[in-house]
């Protein structure tokens, strides 16, 4: 992932949804190419608009291929 175009800029940008608590839990799937966010956002509409600036957004990298509501039954964020 670091020798991908734009690294600095999209970890740069991706720390400060966290600091923001936009971005709750992130990272890569093992043994996929493929990474998870949990995003706090109220809807789908808010979660794309949040993640819209990503330089990986913009270039091509970054992209969403599911978005679901999740409702948290066990422990808490």
């Amino acid at each position: 992932m670091e020798q991908q175009p734009e690294w600095d800029a999209h970890a740069a940008f991706m720390d400060h949804l966290v600091e923001a608590g936009v971005i709750v839990l992130g990272g890569p799937l093992e043994g996929a190419e493929e990474a998870m966010l949990v995003v706090r956002a109220t809807d789908r509409d808010d979660a794309m608009r949040r993640l819209a600036p990503d330089p990986w957004k913009r270039n091509g990298l970054l992209l969403v291929r599911a978005c679901w509501p999740w409702r948290i039954r066990l422990g808490s964020l």
